[in-house]
């Protein structure tokens, strides 16, 4: 507690005056009598009034020294630390991602910043306003620049915690545009972070204002499952499982592995603090579907949790089921028909892939078959209306998907984009003579372009993925290079899935991408908690976006000549997020924000409070003064005679 104005504590002193009011009685004026046996009374009053008495106990000087003692603490204004903020706009980052769920405090970290931020509206400044942002997977405005805090905490109210990582960097990019707003002001903008600091290594952009950080949180207690995956082998199924320890000291806990709901094997592991632990089932059952890692305690008969987040002590792995593919390869010239040997070869060196060749028919052309295959290539010729399926198309001619407006001479400098599809790609000793000049549709993604000429491109139109080589593979020597077969690999996989799912191990907030055939019209995902979710086709197929939930989900599709079910997972696996240990500070990079810091935010006066203290006791005060007159005043009322009590007063005779 502060004093912010001590001087006032010198009105203390009035306290000697009531004393003194107390000690100090009237002198009266003396007078010889008789006889002192009717002035009993007169003498006790005369030993009351007598200056400089000891004090006796009074319960009305008691109430009197109590009023004056809240007063002047009241002019004095004693004041509390709180989180209080003044400036002309306060923008809050309420953290909630997954480990803001962890229990370490009651009853978790994000309640508790909930409180935090609750006392921050309670304390808001009449001519503040606040915008309060909730950071998840995707940032969430819950109020924008308002000074209502009757609205403020109903915003507030609607904040729930993800199970994901905190997109910070969008956070503070859409802080920033709300402070550049108010930095027109005399006091400008101050945000507030309030989380327990697992910002990690995010990209943090400038802002105007100044930062505060509220930290949330006070254990590091936590050991997690941080990875686990299935792989087919001779002998069956092979299972790795990762165990981390992100506390400071050694834990023990028991490992459990259960397949298709039976339980597998258990057995107690101890973790160093710090460390992680490997273990690697290389004889798992091979028909197993869904298989399932829990870490438990050691002493089964306590029902308190492992640690402090139980997100991570339960993952799931689900063996992945593929289907046959095919391919279906046009050629490059009719008559004679003449087929490209790069593409055929790198084909053969699928696995799960059968390929087909496209007969031209009589009068040099080439009907597509009604039959419908994963996958169409072709190579510099258009053969007309396909049905659905991946389309590969190389040396593109102008057609209705891809406009064409011509060919170019490949030079300047080729870049290779950041994608999946081209993460182990190498292009650096490729040379390309020419390639078509195309207009790529709208989102489509260039993977590789020399200059401002796209040589690769994925895009997805009228619901079918296709993949563009706008180059003649004869005129360059991509065929002779190691990058052919892994880029034509990686576009394969892309048009036409292995899998019916994408990705069968997905992260929290994360999309999922069903790859099905056109005959496909019900879709519906059960999710860990049995809530069903009908999903309706898109431009891309079927894409499942609801996986706000961790543990086993399950796929249901039919169509008219197929039905059947894929189960998928949502694992938390994020090292940020099981890494619960809080922040004292949060790391910025220096330049950008000037650093976080953490303290006192504010004060909150007391000194309503005592004033109303005051006025409660001069009421009580008053109350029992009164009530004392009341009573004296009936003591000291002479009593009416009345029947022969009366009549001797008045001598009457009996």
């Amino acid at each position: 507690m502060s004093i912010i104005q001590p001087a006032a504590l010198i009105f203390g002193l009035l306290a000697f005056p009531i004393l003194l009011l107390y000690m100090l009685r009237m002198r009266r004026k003396e007078q010889a009598v008789p006889s002192v046996l009717l002035w009993t009374m007169l003498l006790r009053d005369r030993r009351a009034s007598t200056p400089w008495q000891r004090l006796r106990r009074n319960l009305l000087l008691l109430l009197q020294l109590l009023i004056l003692a809240s007063l002047v603490l009241a002019m004095a204004r004693p004041a509390l630390p709180v989180a209080a903020v003044s400036g002309d706009s306060l923008i809050v980052l309420l953290d909630g991602s997954a480990s803001m769920l962890a229990v370490d405090v009651s009853p978790n970290r994000f309640e508790q910043a909930r409180r935090a931020v609750d006392e921050l509206i309670t304390n808001l400044p009449p001519t503040t306003s606040m915008s309060l942002v909730l950071v998840g997977d995707e940032p969430q405005v819950l109020a924008a620049a308002s000074s209502d805090k009757a609205q403020l905490k109903t915003a507030l109210a609607r904040a729930i915690a993800g199970i994901g990582l905190a997109d910070w960097s969008s956070a503070f990019a859409l802080a920033a545009g709300v402070a550049a707003q108010a930095s027109q002001g005399s006091q400008g903008s101050i945000v507030v972070i309030v989380s327990d600091g697992g910002l990690g290594g995010q990209t943090i952009p400038s802002l105007p204002g100044q930062v505060r950080y509220l930290p949330i949180g006070k254990s590091d207690d936590n050991l997690a499952i941080s990875a686990m995956a299935l792989q087919r082998s001779s002998a069956g199924t092979e299972l790795f499982l990762q165990v981390h320890n992100y506390s400071a000291e050694d834990r023990q806990a028991v490992v459990s592995l259960e397949i298709d709901g039976k339980l597998y094997q258990a057995e107690r592991v101890v973790v160093a603090g710090g460390e992680s632990l490997d273990r690697i089932w290389r004889d798992a059952p091979a028909d197993g579907k869904v298989y399932r890692a829990r870490l438990g305690r050691v002493d089964s008969s306590s029902d308190k949790p492992l640690d402090a987040l139980p997100l991570d002590d339960v993952a799931f792995a689900v063996q992945r089921s593929s289907r046959e593919r095919r391919a279906l390869l046009f050629p490059y010239q009719a008559a004679p028909a003449r087929y490209n040997v790069f593409v055929e070869k790198a084909l053969l060196a699928l696995d799960d892939f059968s390929s087909y060749r496209a007969v031209p028919a009589e009068g040099d052309g080439i009907t597509p078959p009604e039959d419908p295959f994963e996958l169409y290539i072709v190579d510099g010729v258009w053969p007309g209306t396909l049905p659905p399926g991946g389309l590969l198309m190389i040396n593109p001619p102008d057609n209705p998907l891809i406009p064409v407006s011509g060919v170019s001479a490949v030079f300047g400098p080729v870049r290779v984009a950041q994608n999946p599809l081209t993460r182990y790609v190498n292009w650096q000793d490729v040379q390309v003579a020419k390639a078509k000049v195309p207009d790529p549709p709208a989102g489509s993604d260039i993977l590789v372009e020399a200059g401002d000429l796209p040589l690769v491109f994925v895009s997805e139109v009228e619901g079918r993925r296709i993949a563009v080589v706008t180059f003649d593979l004869h005129e360059s020597d991509l065929p002779l290079q190691v990058a052919f077969p892994i880029l034509f690999s990686e576009l394969v996989g892309y048009l036409a899935p292995a899998q019916v799912l994408d990705d069968t191990d997905l992260r929290p907030g994360r999309a999922l991408d069903i790859n099905l055939g056109s005959d496909i019209h019900q879709v519906s995902v059960t999710s860990p908690s049995g809530r069903v979710y009908e999903l309706e086709p898109s431009a891309s197929g079927f894409r499942f976006t609801d996986t706000d939930e961790l543990g086993l989900y399950l796929l249901d599709y039919r169509g008219t000549a197929t039905q059947g079910q894929e189960p998928f997972v949502v694992n938390l696996f994020e090292p940020g997020e099981s890494s619960i240990r809080p922040a004292e500070a949060v790391n910025v990079t220096v330049g950008l924000i000037g650093g976080a810091r953490s303290g006192d935010i504010g004060l909150r006066e007391l000194w309503p409070l005592l004033v109303q203290a005051a006025l409660l006791i001069l009421m009580i005060e008053w109350r029992i003064d009164h009530r004392r007159s009341i009573l004296a005043t009936l003591t000291l009322r002479p009593r009416r005679s009345t029947g022969p009590e009366r009549q001797r007063a008045s001598g009457r005779p009996r």
